[in-house]
C-alpha cells in the first residue's frame, strides 16, 4: 500500500490477471474500480478497458462491457478489443457485426489459452449460424471440439452441431440431436433444443400446432431467461393462429412484463397490436360476440394501436356498448377519446357522437357541455351542421327553447325543420308547433298516393297543435286538405275526432292529446340524424324486450311507424 501510485497500479493489474484467470470476476471488477478511482488516468489504458469488459461480461453485465469496449481514438481498431465487442454483439443477437469481429479476431482467439478460446469459438459458431454462414460455423466448431471438456460445453457443442446439420439441410439428423438434448442436456441447452424441436417441426409440417403449444407451455413452466422469452413469442403466435385470443394477449402481456427489452418480445408486441387491430377492424374477429369483444378490449387495451386505427377501434366498441344498452360505458369510452386522444375536426366529430349518447342517456346538459367544450372556429360543413342540430336539441331538452330556435335560424335543411317542430311541440307552443308540422308536409295534400307513417304523424301533430291553440281557422284548413288522404289510413277515426269542430272538450279528444303529448320525440330525431350524419352518431339504442331487458339488435324496421304516429294513431277511444 505504501508503494508509489504507478507501482500500486501495476500490482493491482497483476492481481486482476490472476483473479480473471481463476474466474473470480466480481473481485477483479472491485480491484479495477479501486485502481481507477485512485488513478483516473488508468481507466483509458487498454489493459484496464479489456479486463473491465471481460469481468463485466462474465457477470452478465453486457451494457457495462459495451461501454468499456466502445471504440475510442487509437484503440478503435484494436483487434483484441474488437473481438470482445464481437462477443457483446453476439449476446445482443447482432449477428452480422459479431461475425465480422470474430473473423477479424481469429488470430487473437488462437493465441488465447483454452479457457478463453472455448466461449469465443462457441459464440463465433452461433453468430455464423445466425448469419447463415455455415462455412465459418464449421471452422469454429472444428476448432472448439477438442476444448469441450465439461458436460455443459459438450452439450453446447452438440447443440451447435445440430444447428449446423439443420443449416445444411440434414433435418432428420438435426431433429434427433435436438430431441436427445431436450431430454438429457443441461437445462439451458435443453431449453434451446426444445425451441428448435418446435421450430423444425412446424417448418417441416411434422408437428401440429396443438403439439407445439403443449411443448412450449411445458417449457415456460420449467425454464426462465432468453429461452422463455423466445418460447413466449412462439406461444403467443400459436395461440393467435388457433383463435385463442385471450391466451394470445395474456402471453404477450407476460412477455412484456418479464422481458420488455428482448427482441423476441418486441416482435411479439408488434404482432399482438396488429392482431388486436385485426380482431376489431376486420372479418378476423367476426366470430366474437359483443360481450366477448368488449371483455377483450377492457382486459387488454394496452394493445390498442396508436392513431386512426386505435380511434376506430374505440368508436366501434362504443357502438357495441350502445347496442347492449350500456350507455354509461359507451359515454366514458368516447369521453376518454375526446379528452386524451383526439384533436381538431376528428375530436369535434367524436364529440358529436358522444353527445348523441348523452342525449339517449337523458343527460342533455352533458351533451351540451361536450359540444361547447369542443367548439372550433373552422370545421367541415357536415360536422358543423351535425353539431348544431345536437346543440339545439340539447337546449330544447333543457327548456331553453328560444336559444334552441335561435340556433336553427337560417337553417333550411329538412332535419332542422323537423327539429324546429319538435322543439315547439316540446315547449307546448301549440299554434307554432302546428304550423311547423304542417309546413313539413309542404304540398303533399295535392300529390297522389297515400301518406307515409311519418307524414300521418305530422298531420296528427298539426291537428292537435291547432286544436289545443283553439286556432279553428288553421284546423279547418288542415281538415280540408287532408281529410280525404287520412280517410283511408289507420288514423282515419283519430283524425276525425281531433279535427272535428268543438272536439276539444270531449273525453276522446283528451285521451288522444294525452297520448300524443306524452310521446317522446328524441328517438325519431336521432333516427333522422343518424341517416344524415352517420359518422357523427352513435347507433340506435335497443328497444326493451318483453321482460324489460334490451333486445339486442331490435331496431325498428325502415319506414316503420314513428313513436309519435303510434302514440297519436292508435285505436280511438270508443
Amino acid at each position: 500500500a505504501g508503494a508509489e501510485r504507478a507501482a500500486r497500479s501495476a500490482a493491482r493489474l497483476d492481481l486482476v490477471r490472476v483473479l480473471l484467470a481463476n474466474d473470480v470476476s466480481a473481485e477483479a471488477a472491485g480491484v479495477l474500480a479501486l485502481a481507477t478511482r485512485e488513478d483516473p488516468a488508468l481507466a483509458a489504458e487498454r489493459p484496464v478497458r479489456l479486463f473491465s469488459a471481460i469481468a463485466a461480461l462474465r457477470m452478465g453485465q453486457d451494457a457495462r462491457a459495451a461501454a468499456f469496449l466502445a471504440p475510442d481514438g487509437k484503440q478503435a481498431q484494436d483487434p483484441e478489443l474488437r473481438l470482445w465487442r464481437g462477443l457483446v454483439d453476439a449476446r445482443g443477437r447482432r449477428s452480422a457485426a459479431a461475425l465480422a469481429a470474430f473473423k477479424a479476431g481469429l488470430p487473437v482467439i488462437e493465441a488465447y489459452p483454452d479457457d478463453l478460446q472455448l466461449p469465443l469459438y462457441l459464440a463465433a459458431a452461433e453468430a455464423a449460424l445466425d448469419a447463415k454462414d455455415p462455412g465459418f460455423a464449421q471452422r469454429a466448431l472444428t476448432a472448439v471440439a477438442p476444448l469441450a471438456e465439461t458436460p455443459f460445453a459438450r452439450d453446447r457443442l452438440a447443440f451447435l452441431k445440430a444447428r449446423f446439420a439443420e443449416a445444411i439441410g440434414q433435418d432428420g439428423e438435426a431433429r434427433r440431436a435436438y430431441e436427445q438434448l431436450a431430454e438429457t442436456g443441461a437445462a439451458p441447452v435443453a431449453a434451446e433444443a426444445t425451441l428448435r424441436v418446435v421450430d423444425l417441426g412446424r417448418a417441416t409440417g411434422t408437428m401440429t400446432p396443438e403439439a407445439a403449444i403443449d411443448r412450449l407451455e411445458r417449457l415456460i413452466l420449467t425454464w426462465h431467461g432468453d429461452a422463455e422469452a423466445e418460447a413466449l413469442a412462439r406461444l403467443g403466435r400459436l395461440y393467435a393462429g388457433a383463435g385463442r385470443w385471450r391466451d394470445a394477449f395474456a402471453t404477450a402481456r407476460k412477455a412484456n412484463r418479464l422481458y420488455p427489452d428482448h427482441p423476441a418480445t418486441r416482435g411479439l408486441h408488434d404482432d399482438t397490436v396488429a392482431l388486436f387491430s385485426a380482431l376489431f377492424l376486420s372479418d378476423r374477429g367476426a366470430s366474437l360476440g359483443r360481450i366477448e369483444a368488449l371483455a377483450l378490449f377492457y382486459d387488454f387495451k394496452e394493445f390498442t394501436p396508436l392513431g386512426r386505427q386505435g380511434d376506430e377501434i374505440v368508436r366501434r366498441l362504443a357502438d357495441r356498448l350502445v347496442a347492449l344498452d350500456l350507455l354509461d360505458a359507451a359515454g366514458d369510452l368516447l369521453q376518454h377519446q375526446v379528452d386524451t386522444r383526439l384533436t381538431g375536426a376528428a375530436r369535434a366529430s367524436v364529440a358529436a357522437r358522444l353527445a348523441t349518447v348523452r342525449l339517449m342517456e337523458g343527460e342533455p346538459l352533458k351533451a351540451l357541455k361536450v359540444l361547447q367544450n369542443t367548439r372550433l372556429p373552422e370545421l367541415p360543413g357536415q360536422i358543423r351542421d351535425a353539431r348544431l342540430l345536437l346543440e339545439a336539441r340539447a337546449l330544447s331538452d333543457l327548456t331553453r327553447t328560444d336559444l334552441a330556435l335561435e340556433l336553427l335560424d337560417g337553417n333550411d335543411s329538412p332535419e332542422a325543420a323537423h327539429l324546429r317542430g319538435d322543439i315547439l311541440w316540446g315547449a307546448r307552443r301549440w299554434r307554432e308547433a302546428g304550423e311547423a308540422h304542417e309546413a313539413l308536409l309542404g304540398m303533399r295534400w295535392r300529390d297522389p298516393g297515400p301518406l307515409s307513417d311519418a307524414e300521418r304523424a305530422d298531420v296528427m301533430r298539426a291537428a292537435i297543435g291547432y286544436a289545443l291553440a283553439e286556432d279553428t281557422l288553421s284546423l279547418d284548413r288542415l281538415r280540408t286538405k287532408y281529410t280525404q288522404k287520412m280517410a283511408d289510413s289507420p288514423d282515419a277515426r283519430t283524425f276525425g275526432l281531433v279535427a272535428a269542430p268543438n272536439a276539444s272538450g270531449t273525453v276522446a279528444f283528451r285521451s288522444i292529446v294525452r297520448q300524443a303529448t306524452s310521446a317522446e320525440t328524441l328517438t325519431e330525431f336521432l333516427r333522422a340524424y343518424r341517416a344524415r350524419y352517420p359518422e357523427s352518431a352513435a347507433p340506435e339504442r335497443p328497444r326493451p324486450g318483453p321482460d324489460g331487458a334490451p333486445a339486442a339488435g331490435a331496431s325498428p324496421a325502415p319506414g316503420g311507424p314513428s313513436p309519435e304516429a303510434r302514440g297519436s294513431g292508435g285505436p280511438s277511444p270508443g
